[in-house]
């Protein structure tokens, strides 16, 4: 796609959501080849486009989606082009660290989580501090409500830091540590982790869509219904951690460590639809240490 301007460091759609958009109009317009019952299919087929996995380019989509349905939807369509050009400028951005930074001291309102009050940061919060520069510990001791997170500083840390119902969102993720942190609900798509390591923390349905994650992983952290879904995973760890209810998925994993020293269950169900759901997850991550043995299975290894 050529042309378009964009102002860098900004929340952007993912591309999932954007194929959703594409999908219903290429649905709408031409149900004989784009039939309601593959919608599912289609949205993949279109995601990986927009992607770069696929060999068709998005010029040539954009092309067959105006002949088909610009008639009708011009103006939705127009607007999901300025969501690519978005997208594409972001990800342009992706290999170079963000580096602003300020002294700048803010009142935070607190928020009331155990023995310790969290500074409490909103999307209006974080947009202002991301336009001048992060202060230092900004992540730190800190509460995202429902916060869009498009750049960090390479090696932040999040200790003690809650994210509810955050996106993270085509976000250069270098050296970020999260530690004692707890993420609930959210998800990261188009990101690349290199480093990032989760310790000691809590992922409850939070999920990893189109990601690239290199080095760094998990270390004595617990996952819970997280879905990982188009994935690139390189010498990612599980060391000592406990994946409930996780899926994996088309996931391009290379040299994982650590899981045969993770727990993973399924709470709910059976043992037999434990085991299947262990098995499943080795296949999808094909780890380079052994296949746990029976022993390890029944114990939930």
């Amino acid at each position: 796609m050529k042309g378009g301007t964009y102002i860098a460091y900004q929340p952007v759609r993912s591309t999932r959501e954007i194929s959703k958009s594409l999908a219903f109009y290429l649905e709408m317009s031409d149900p004989a080849n784009y039939p309601p019952s593959d919608l599912s299919k289609t949205v993949q087929t279109v995601n990986d486009i927009l992607q770069g996995r696929s060999e068709r380019t998005i010029d040539s989509l954009l092309a067959e989606v105006e002949s088909k349905g610009g008639e009708y939807y011009a103006g939705e369509i127009k607007g999901v082009k300025k969501d690519i050009l978005a997208f594409q400028a972001q990800k342009q951005m992706i290999d170079q660290p963000y580096t602003k930074t300020s002294a700048k001291q803010y009142h935070f309102r607190m928020f009331e989580h155990g023995d310790k009050p969290l500074k409490i940061v909103n999307q209006r919060l974080f947009d202002w501090a991301a336009k001048g520069g992060f202060p230092p510990e900004f992540f730190e001791g800190a509460y995202f409500d429902r916060v869009t997170i498009y750049c960090m500083p390479d090696y932040t840390h999040c200790l003690d830091a809650v994210f509810q119902g955050c996106t993270f969102a085509v976000c250069r993720m270098n050296g970020i540590h999260f530690e004692d942190a707890s993420l609930y609900g959210s998800e990261f798509h188009s990101c690349c982790l290199s480093g990032t390591i989760f310790s000691d923390s809590t992922l409850a349905n939070t999920h990893f869509y189109d990601c690239i994650q290199q080095r760094g992983g998990f270390i004595r952290s617990r996952l819970n219904r997280c879905h990982t879904l188009d994935c690139q995973m390189v010498r990612v760890t599980f060391a000592e951690s406990i994946l409930d209810g996780c899926s994996f998925d088309r996931v391009q994993a290379t040299r994982i460590r650590g899981l045969h020293t993770a727990t993973i269950t399924q709470g709910g169900a059976t043992e037999a639809e434990c085991r299947q759901n262990r098995e499943a997850i080795y296949k999808a991550l094909a780890p380079t240490e052994p296949h746990p043995n029976k022993t390890a299975l029944l114990h939930g290894r």
